[in-house]
């Protein structure tokens, strides 16, 4: 990995989007500051709207460029209609005194109403107002649904996967179909358990890098809430690579996100 996180993954229509990003919740946070300081140009927006104009202004103030800064915008689920699709992009827009949005994600629990924001996607997706689009948290027979019935094929979507939770078939399902993944990194009962102590341990890296690996070996689009790491640091996650066994191993330990 570089040390300003320039390698990408190139979406189906051509994008290139870094494939390191961090997730804002809070622009006064100083954990943006710190990312965009250590290189981070990938970002997900807040899921309150509110929140959109400050960090609009946090960015200007950072003095980058907008086209150097991807955005990742999800709908939220209380948007149903196509016409709703449409007055809640471009509110958001005016918000962020932007042009377009890099990729705009929906949600597919939506049901059928999810037809209707698809439609308004891909109308936004051709007016030039968004430049990718693509789903969250989808199962891969939501998804073949979704293709049966668009007339623009779903570009990304996100899948919750990590170590003991490695989502076998929905990535099998993406890698089939050409659409790139957007994860996180997995909850802190992941990176501090014991088998990832184990192989922390064997390849001398920290286990939440152990995550990293696992998770880039997929050529998944990573997402990080805290960025407060050197970049020298997130550089090891692709400074070794782990057997095939110990990916196996890895795919097969116990599922640690999961409250029991």
């Amino acid at each position: 990995m570089a040390r300003d996180f320039k390698i990408t993954r190139t979406l189906h229509n051509g994008l290139k989007i870094p494939s390191l990003g961090f997730t804002v919740t809070d622009p006064a946070d100083h954990r943006l500051q710190q990312a965009v300081h250590n290189g981070i140009r990938l970002f997900e927006l807040p899921r309150d709207s509110a929140l959109l104009t400050p960090f609009a202004q946090v960015m200007r103030d950072t003095g980058l460029q907008r086209f150097d800064c991807p955005l990742i915008l999800h709908i939220p689920r209380s948007v149903h209609t196509y016409d709703e699709t449409m007055y809640f992009l471009k509110r958001c827009l005016k918000a962020m005194q932007t042009k377009y949005i890099d990729i705009l994600l929906a949600d597919c629990e939506n049901g059928e109403a999810y037809s209707q924001v698809w439609k308004a996607m891909e109308d936004l997706y051709k007016s030039g107002d968004v430049h990718a689009i693509g789903t969250s948290d989808c199962p891969a027979q939501e998804l073949e649904r979704l293709l049966n019935i668009s007339e623009i094929s779903v570009m990304i979507t996100t899948v919750p996967f990590y170590p003991g939770h490695p989502e076998s078939e929905l990535m099998k399902y993406t890698q089939e179909h050409r659409i790139h993944v957007l994860t996180s990194l997995p909850a802190q009962e992941v990176s501090s358990s014991r088998e990832l102590g184990i192989f922390a341990e064997k390849y001398s890296k920290d286990p939440q890098l152990i995550c990293m690996r696992y998770q880039a070996d997929r050529s998944a689009l990573l997402l990080l809430s805290e960025a407060v790491r050197r970049p020298e640091e997130y550089a090891d996650a692709l400074s070794f690579e782990l057997s095939k066994d110990d990916t196996l191993y890895l795919d097969n330990m116990k599922d640690y996100g999961i409250p029991e």
